[in-house]
C-alpha cells in the first residue's frame, strides 16, 4: 500500500486522537522575531564598525547572523505549523501541513524517529523539545515538533501503532536471516551488532532506555557492552520489542 492524499481515512477504523497548532507557536513567533532584530542589530553593527578592531567586528558579525539564522528558524517552525491538523486512528493516520494532506497505514511508514531534548536550569525542567520524523514507504517524510499542541501525546500513540505494525514483518524476516539496520546497531538471528562485533542473544544480560539511549548490556561485563542515542535510531521501540523476542525465542507478541 502505498500514502499519499488519495487514501481514505473511514478505512483506518476508530479514531485514537486529534492534534493541532499549540501555545508553542505563540513562544516560536515572538521569540524569532525577538531574536532576529537582536541578530540584525548585532550584524549591522558589525558591518558598520569598520573603524574599530576587526577581530571584534567579525565576532560581532559572525553573533549577529547566527541570531538571524535561529530567529528565522523559529519563525519557519511557526510558518510550517500554520494550520497543521494531525488525525491518528486504529489502521493509520492523516496529516495535513502547509495545505498538504497525507494519510497513511501505520503499515506504510517505513521508519519513526524521535528527538526528546529536555531543557534543565538548576535541575528544574523549563523547555522540552520534540521532533518526529515519519518515512514513508513511498519516499516522503513528514515532520512533528512541539509547536503541536499536545505533541507528547500524540508521539506516544504514533509509537505504539507503527511498533505493532511492523514488528511481526521484521520478526519474520530475522527468522529467514536478514539483517536489520537501526542506525548504529542492527540486528540479526544471531544477536545484537554494534558494527565491528555481534553480541550472541545468549550473552545478552539486559537491554534498556536511559537518559535518551539504549543501553546493551553483556553477561559477565559492569559496564555497558555497547549504546546508541534513540535519536539517531529509526524505530527504535520496534528494536527494543524485537530484542525482546529474540531473547524469548522468536515468539511474536499476540
Amino acid at each position: 500500500m502505498m500514502a499519499g492524499p488519495a487514501r481514505d481515512i473511514a478505512q483506518f477504523g476508530a479514531p485514537l486522537g486529534e492534534y493541532r497548532g499549540g501555545l508553542a507557536r505563540i513562544f516560536y513567533g515572538l521569540g524569532g522575531l525577538l531574536i532576529a532584530a537582536l541578530g540584525l542589530i548585532a550584524a549591522l553593527g558589525g558591518v558598520m564598525g569598520g573603524g574599530g578592531d576587526l577581530t571584534a567586528t567579525i565576532i560581532v558579525l559572525v553573533f549577529g547572523l547566527l541570531l538571524l539564522g535561529l530567529g528565522g528558524y523559529m519563525i519557519w517552525m511557526v510558518v510550517a505549523a500554520w494550520g497543521i491538523r494531525v488525525q491518528l486512528f486504529e489502521g493509520g493516520f492523516s496529516a495535513t501541513q502547509r495545505g498538504k494532506t497525507t494519510t497513511a497505514a501505520w503499515g506504510d511508514v517505513a521508519s519513526i524517529t524521535q528527538a526528546i531534548t529536555r531543557i534543565r536550569s538548576y535541575g528544574i525542567p523549563v523547555w522540552t523539545s520534540y521532533h518526529y520524523r515519519l518515512a514513508l514507504t513511498n519516499g516522503q517524510k513528514l515532520h512533528f515538533t512541539e509547536t503541536i499542541g499536545k505533541v507528547s501525546k500524540m508521539g506516544e500513540t504514533m509509537q505504539r501503532q507503527i511498533t505493532h505494525a511492523l514488528t511481526p514483518r521484521a520478526l519474520e524476516a530475522l527468522r529467514t536471516g536478514a539483517t536489520l539496520p537501526f542506525g548504529k546497531l542492527s540486528l540479526n538471528p544471531t544477536g545484537i551488532s554494534n558494527g565491528s562485533e555481534t553480541l550472541p542473544w545468549h550473552e545478552i544480560s539486559n537491554v534498556t532506555v536511559q537518559n535518551g539511549a539504549v543501553i546493551v548490556g553483556k553477561v559477565g561485563k559492569r559496564l555497558r557492552w555497547t549504546s546508541a542515542p534513540v535519536a539517531k535510531m529509526p524505530n527504535a521501540y520496534v528494536f527494543l520489542s524485537l530484542v525482546d523476542m529474540m531473547r524469548r525465542g522468536g515468539q511474536a507478541a499476540q
